[in-house]
């Protein structure tokens, strides 16, 4: 069997955050819209629906969840999700949840698989 090895930039120093993954959030912020499928530059979405960064099942206001849980959203798909508006205007809340935990599983497996080799 072959050995899997994960790339990552040596130079970068270990964050404090446990939660926080800048090589993810870059490779996230050059994908297209998760939603309309704009080009890049995306905004980086930390999924509302998954746990907080301290591992609480619930998060505080303005807490964000691990990095691992963003996917990318063109700004205006970004503010409209948060706003409730344009599509997502009639999303309920099981709604809103469920596509989040699918493009959140989805972007986190589109990138193991780009630095596994």
């Amino acid at each position: 069997m072959g050995s899997f090895r994960r790339l990552h930039r040596s130079d970068e120093p270990a964050s404090a955050d446990p939660g926080e993954d800048k090589p993810y959030l870059a490779w996230v912020r050059r994908q297209p819209c998760a939603h309309c499928g704009h080009i890049a530059p995306s905004e980086a979405h930390h999924s509302t629906a998954a746990p907080s960064r301290r591992g609480a099942s619930k998060r505080g206001k303005g807490e964000k969840s691990d990095d691992r849980h963003a996917f990318p959203l063109y700004f205006k798909c970004h503010r409209a999700f948060h706003d409730a508006t344009g599509d997502f205007r009639d999303w309920d809340k099981a709604k809103r949840r469920a596509w989040q935990e699918a493009m959140s599983a989805e972007y986190r497996w589109r990138y193991e698989a780009t630095i596994l080799f």
